[in-house]
């Protein structure tokens, strides 16, 4: 798998960082490339006859992860996870050399299956989470081993800084140079006003805006109204991906979408059942509809680069949260740029390509009290 050049840059700064430390953290703006970074770096830089293991919080992480680690290294990986146990088949010593593990099945019991002496290298993916005691305690049963963070938004809405978990920056690299350098479309941001929605009422809560209370504000009729006539409206026949604030506003936008526009909306949330989330994600990508509205759900390691508008029908105080949403629809055409070596002659590509731009509706409100994230910033 040919690596671009910053992510060639990325992988040989990994390795000269983990050389003078212990742990380091790698910046990369959703869509370009973290995993594959990830992967070249433990086939180049996990100590010789160690083992490594990828943490993921999330399904589809860690299956994604799997996929793309067995590409760069030619050979199996193991997974832990829920009733999965990583065994004795593998390419290092009878055991895998690579282990994709979610971070919730590692409670101690499980852990000390493991021996970490066999273990050279610890990869925490969406890495901005490493702060929190489920992550911390495997990294203290793990101490000996080296770790490597990778996460598209290192600022935390709560403040903790991830300089307690890290020790070194490898590399950042963001939405403006993916843009720039034409590895991601550029974006087209409108933020339309809901009106009568009054978020000066509403309490900022861990450094965002209440989610009760906010939703309590977005699922009134007149502002389900606004953000679907103008969802309408202004994505034209873009396969849009809509972020809600609560399970009951991805719901009431879905079934007044299709009101408006029969056939064109269906809504996901955490409790929808695995098979059947699986089948409405698997019939957006097919184009069998239009709005896909979530709650909380397609926010990390969520890839469909057919994605051509994001709707963000949840204002919100954290840059870090909305640059995960926008970077739900900044990927480009698939292959489109790969073989292109100038970055204007790719921004050029872009251009001319089928998506040639991210539309950004980012619905708002006439607010005094809450500094809210618009697409300036």
């Amino acid at each position: 798998m040919r690596l671009r050049d910053y992510q060639r840059r990325a992988v040989d700064q990994i390795g000269r960082c983990l050389a003078d430390s212990e742990s380091t953290l790698l910046v990369l703006a959703t869509g370009l490339g973290k995993t594959v970074c990830f992967a070249h770096a433990i086939a180049e830089h996990c100590p010789p006859g160690k083992r490594a293991m990828v943490l993921a919080h999330r399904e589809e992480l860690i299956t994604q992860n799997a996929r793309t680690i067995e590409a760069v290294l030619g050979e199996p990986c193991d997974i832990e996870r829920a009733d999965q146990h990583a065994d004795l088949q593998g390419s290092l010593n009878g055991k895998a050399r690579v282990i994709v593990a979610s971070k919730d099945s590692l409670h101690p019991k499980r852990l000390a299956r493991f021996d970490p002496a066999e273990f050279g290298m610890i990869v925490t993916d969406e890495s901005h989470h490493a702060t929190a005691t489920s992550y911390t305690r495997i990294y203290d049963y793990f101490a000996n081993a080296k770790h490597l963070g990778v996460t598209a938004t290192p600022r935390r809405h709560d403040g903790m800084a991830l300089g307690q978990i890290y020790e070194s920056d490898a590399m950042v690299y963001g939405i403006a140079e993916g843009i720039h350098d034409g590895w991601l479309v550029p974006i087209l941001g409108y933020s339309p006003i809901i009106t009568d929605l009054n978020l000066d009422i509403v309490k900022t809560v861990a450094g965002d805006l209440s989610q009760a209370e906010t939703a309590e504000q977005l699922e009134r009729e007149r502002a389900v109204h606004e953000v679907c006539t103008t969802s309408i409206e202004r994505c034209g026949d873009r396969r849009s991906l809509v972020f809600t604030v609560s399970v009951r506003q991805a719901e009431m936008l879905a079934d007044r979408l299709n009101g408006y526009k029969p056939g064109c909306a269906k809504s996901v949330c955490g409790e929808t059942p695995s098979d059947e989330r699986a089948a409405i994600i698997a019939g957006h990508k097919r184009n069998d509809f239009q709005f896909l509205c979530n709650c909380g759900v397609l926010l990390e390691g969520y890839d469909d680069p057919g994605i051509r508008a994001i709707v963000m029908a949840r204002p919100t105080k954290s840059l870090g949260l909305f640059t995960q949403m926008i970077g739900r629809g900044t990927r480009t055409v698939p292959g489109l740029v790969e073989t292109i070596e100038d970055a204007a002659a790719r921004r050029h590509a872009i251009k001319m390509s089928e998506k040639s731009n991210c539309l950004l509706l980012n619905f708002t409100a006439n607010c005094a009290k809450h500094k809210l994230i618009t697409p300036a910033d």
